[in-house]
């Protein structure tokens, strides 16, 4: 039963990371922004929000897992005093509410984070491996699924939405894992980086 615990909660994260325009003072409030999308950010513009954000960061299909990872982002990245503040963008807007880009934009100024913490899964699948054990007079062989995430993340000044300041993109491979382990592993890589690298406090 051990192994098996183990095993649940074991992947590996691979990290590709451009840092573009590191801020001159290092945030202290950051909005999370979740989406599931199959496109690549150029600008945080109006035609990219209605395209990728509008009817899909708050939809009810995808609201545990959206929950769920801007849960463990705000965990890893939050020291036990709350610094730096990370807003959940599920706090802010209500779910299956439409937005439009104007009211999007409103929320997010009033409250105040000086960046916005975009969290793209670009894409999941399943890796199958077969693994033989051999005993003495026989062999068993047994099918294990590893599923995967390809995560794109992008850290946007709310001075400047047309600009990125930091973009990464992220793989998480687990071993019997579900999505809140292989996000777990995903959050932990975004601290890690964002705070090395001066982003954040």
């Amino acid at each position: 039963m051990f192994i098996l615990i183990a095993l649940s909660s074991c992947a590996t994260t691979n990290i590709s990371q451009i840092n573009k325009h590191p801020p001159e003072i290092k945030h202290s409030r950051i909005m999370t922004l979740c989406i599931i999308s199959s496109d690549n950010l150029t600008a945080f513009d109006e035609d990219f929000y209605d395209r990728n954000v509008r009817y899909s960061f708050n939809n009810f299909e995808d609201l545990k897992y959206r929950v769920q990872l801007e849960k463990t982002i705000r965990r890893n990245i939050e020291n036990e005093n709350g610094f730096p503040n990370v807003i959940k963008s599920s706090e802010v807007f209500q779910a299956t509410e439409d937005y439009t880009y104007e009211e999007f934009m409103q929320k997010f100024n009033e409250s105040g984070c000086q960046a916005l913490l975009l969290v793209n899964l670009k894409d999941r699948w399943n890796t199958t491996k077969y693994v033989t054990t051999y005993y003495e007079n026989s062999s068993i062989t047994r099918e294990d699924s590893e599923p995967n995430h390809l995560y794109y993340c992008y850290l946007i000044d709310q001075k400047d939405l047309s600009r990125t300041n930091w973009v990464a993109i992220v793989e998480v491979q687990g071993v019997f894992a579900g999505f809140d382990t292989l996000n777990n592993h995903l959050a932990r890589k975004i601290s890690r980086n964002l705070h090395k690298n001066n982003y954040i406090w």
